[in-house]
């Protein structure tokens, strides 16, 4: 996932919107161990905020947008 948000982050410029949706966000909160080696959900917050993306999570879902 961090990989994929890097790419993101690079290619920002090309891009008016970009929405981004990750499943099952509720293996990044708490202490699942379903996913290996997970990043935080302060990453994904921190990450969306350093972009400029506004967050909200919803059905299990964490929705980023940017403005």
């Amino acid at each position: 996932m961090e990989d994929e948000l890097s790419a993101i982050a690079t290619n920002l410029n090309n891009f008016d919107k970009i929405t981004i949706l990750i499943d099952d966000i509720r293996f990044l909160v708490g202490n699942s161990d379903d996913w290996n080696e997970k990043p935080s959900i302060d990453y994904l917050v921190d990450w969306a905020r350093e972009h400029k993306f506004y967050w909200r999570i919803e059905h299990d879902i964490f929705i980023l947008r940017n403005h």
